[in-house]
């Protein structure tokens, strides 16, 4: 960096401040407006792709260069080479932040798919089985085994027809059924 640059930075910090970014920490993650500013900015934009000749930028038509779809140029008389650099990564950027968006929605959807099929992949399913009874007749069915009362559940299919076959010879007077539980316990990332 030549010293006029280097002395116009100072003047241009001493007189605005630190920058908003400090150089070499990184970008801050995007906020949602910042996002959305892109967004609009690039909505509003010449149409592109476009190209660069030198320091001048363009727009195209059909993959050809226009000169009358003059966009902007750069000019840095003390570094050329840096100023067609410039150039050519703005106009490469007038492709690539769409581009770039576009992978910016597909990822985020691409995580939603994934945390859901964590979460779903994370759900439980346990099954667990118990026996009710009732007299013939009668319309309401009990939880528990006649006379004695007991609340047994298994979590064994084969464990509990195996009960339930006992019931019906043990208290042959009653109606019997098994009934299932199905309990869904899922599990997932809490936000915040």
């Amino acid at each position: 960096m030549s010293a006029s640059k280097r002395d116009a930075l100072t003047a241009a910090v001493a007189l605005l401040g630190a920058l908003p970014m400090p150089v070499g920490t990184g970008p801050a993650p995007m906020t949602p407006d910042r996002e959305q500013e892109i967004r609009t900015r690039e909505q509003a934009a010449t149409p592109g792709p476009w190209e660069s000749d030198g320091a001048e930028i363009y727009g195209t038509l059909g993959g050809v260069l226009m000169v009358d779809l003059w966009v902007g140029e750069t000019l840095d008389v003390e570094d050329q080479e840096r100023s067609n650099a410039d150039a050519a990564f703005m106009a490469d950027a007038r492709s690539a932040v769409p581009e770039l968006l576009a992978e910016v929605d597909r990822l985020r959807a691409e995580i939603a798919e994934l945390e859901a099929a964590r979460t779903t992949a994370a759900a439980e399913v346990t099954r667990s089985y118990w026996l009710e009874h009732r007299r013939p007749g009668d319309t309401t069915w009990q939880r528990n085994t006649p006379g004695i009362g007991a609340n047994w559940s298994w979590q064994s299919r084969e464990k509990a027809d195996q009960r339930l076959t006992e019931a019906r010879d043990r208290w042959p007077d009653f109606e019997h059924q098994l009934i299932e539980t199905t309990t869904t316990v899922t599990s997932k990332a809490a936000t915040p």
